[in-house]
């Protein structure tokens, strides 16, 4: 089985809250690497000034910022390198400060370049990530989301006894103010602004020591590692009891999963011809564990809905169409999971392709992600949707290499579009199935390609 990676940590929250001072702490209590992404526009700001750039200059700035490289690294909390060199003191002078403010965190084109970085240095995981817009923007799908928040007056009293401790001691009510007026702006960017999202845990350190907020943190993170062990057990015992099954009571075989990614989220394209279909998939993909997609009403009994829900299985409600909520799947996509849906969006009557859906050109176009071909064939003989369960009846798994959907995906996604993805899918699968009726005519198993 592919052993889960250590979760990304994202902190979001306003200014003064504490959110610096939390993820170093709480970094170095994990052990895990400190991405601090305010020092990320500081470095650019920095490199542009070395390089004597106008700062008004955006083209400029921005061409910079996509060649720079920074680097944060283990054991060295709090520090960063941009270009190979540590310029982690460099980046906190005043005309730093002034000068990132007033011009390149507001470039889109820095924003953009940087917001790659921070996603190429957290993906690996085991990653403590603050900021303002870590989990809506950077990381949506982390695993493990905080709002870090305080009053206004408690963070304005913070700056003014830092400020105060550092000789540099400013009037209260200015500190207020600024922080008010600061609040504002956070709220109303027109990109990145800062929003809790409803999945994040939200804390109030008004009141906490540090050390407290780290231990509800920590908690939040332990009780998540126990809820994946026992996911992950569940799933496994599921494999073992259904592959026991699949391959005493139908001979099940699997051909070319190595067309498979092994790692990184996917959308796994299957026909749809009986209700051993899911089941089969599953079985026929490991050790790739795949999220399927089941009737809402199916998970009404909660004992029920809670089993179903450990052997990966999620809700839609049929009927929806258009208005189908399709965020939670898109979650796990982006989050490195391989989802199983069927294009045709129910069983055939009788065995054969169906034309697919538009609803999956929806999915597919809003998860951005690569889509693979399946063809489960013997399943509507074994398990007809108008008949009875028969045992003994051989079923077999094939898989294809993926689809070429990239032009289509690249499109804002109107009606057409999502139909033409749907359409290609399908294609696919009907081309999958075509060669695997060709090499059985001819007794040999030649993957698609080969």
């Amino acid at each position: 089985m592919i052993q889960s990676r250590r979760p990304i940590i994202a902190i979001d929250g306003p200014a003064g809250a504490g959110k610096s001072t939390v993820a170093k702490r709480l970094a170095k209590k994990l052990n895990y690497i400190y991405i601090d992404t305010g020092a990320m526009y500081r470095a650019v700001t920095l490199k542009a000034m070395q390089a004597g750039l106008d700062l008004t200059d955006q083209p400029a700035v921005e061409k910079l910022a996509s060649r720079v490289e920074l680097r944060f690294l283990s054991g060295q909390v709090g520090r960063v390198r941009c270009d190979g060199q540590d310029v982690t003191e460099q980046i906190r002078t005043p005309e730093v400060s002034r000068n990132v403010s007033a011009h390149v965190a507001n470039y889109s084109g820095v924003r953009k370049a940087l917001v790659a970085q921070q996603q190429a240095l957290g993906a690996p995981g085991g990653v403590v990530m603050e900021g303002r817009d870590i989990t809506t923007v950077v990381f949506p799908d982390a695993e493990i989301k905080i709002y870090l928040d305080a009053s206004q007056e408690e963070r304005a009293k913070r700056r003014f006894e830092e400020l105060k401790a550092q000789d540099r001691e400013q009037p209260f009510a200015q500190l207020l103010a600024d922080l008010k007026r600061r609040d504002e702006e956070d709220r109303n960017r027109p990109g990145g602004a800062l929003v809790r999202v409803p999945d994040a845990l939200k804390v109030n350190s008004t009141r906490l020591t540090v050390d407290k907020v780290i231990k509800m943190i920590i908690r939040k993170i332990k009780k998540q590692e126990r809820e994946q062990v026992i996911m992950t057990w569940f799933y496994t015992t599921g494999y073992i009891l259904s592959s026991l099954w699949l391959r005493i009571f139908h001979r099940l075989k699997a051909y070319w999963q190595k067309q498979l990614p092994s790692q990184g989220g996917f959308i796994l394209a299957s026909n749809h011809a009986s209700m051993l279909d899911p089941t089969a998939l599953g079985v026929a993909a490991w050790p790739r564990e795949l999220y399927f997609m089941a009737r809402s009403t199916l998970f009404r009994p909660r004992w029920f809905g809670w089993l179903l829900h450990m052997v990966h299985a999620r809700p839609v409600t049929r009927g929806k169409g258009p208005e189908q909520d399709w965020d939670l799947f898109v979650k796990l996509v982006r989050a490195g999971k391989a989802l199983l849906v069927f294009p045709e969006g129910t069983r055939t009557e009788d065995g054969k392709l169906q034309r697919g859906k538009s609803g999956f050109g929806r999915l597919a176009h809003k998860c951005q992600a690569p889509v693979y071909p399946a063809y489960i064939q013997g399943s509507y003989a074994a398990w007809p949707k108008s008949g009875k369960y028969r045992c003994g009846r051989p079923v077999s798994v094939y898989f294809g290499p993926e689809v070429p959907l990239g032009d289509l995906l690249e499109q804002p996604g109107e009606k057409k579009i999502l139909r033409q993805i749907s359409g290609r899918t399908m294609e696919a699968i009907a081309a999958l199935e075509a060669e695997v009726r060709a090499n059985q005519a001819t007794g040999a198993q030649t993957p698609p390609g080969g």
